[in-house]
């Protein structure tokens, strides 16, 4: 980023890094089955976990919209990655 930049862009607060990005993360992606979801994707990480498989983990029906909310959400926020097999993002890990 040029200086011009990073002046215009103001005061900002850097992310944290290693478990304290996750931790971050976590303190973000609200309760419930999002949470679930994301801390199962985060322990299994770098393997990914089948969509059926990791909402039988979770206790959750893959068939719902609510399941589909659930990973929209996770996704836009980029924390994970993939469609029918899902994991964390590398980003996370980094």
């Amino acid at each position: 980023i040029t200086e011009a930049r990073l002046a215009a862009l103001g005061s900002y607060e850097t992310l944290p890094t290693g478990e304290a990005l996750i931790d971050y993360w976590r303190g973000r992606v609200g309760g419930g089955g999002r949470r679930a979801i994301f801390d199962a994707l985060v322990a299994a990480y770098p393997n990914a976990i089948d969509q059926d498989e990791l909402a039988a983990a979770v206790n959750l029906s893959s068939a719902g919209g609510t399941w589909s909310t659930y990973l929209s959400t996770l996704r836009t926020m980029e924390l994970i990655t993939g469609k029918r097999e899902l994991r964390a993002s590398d980003e996370l890990f980094g």
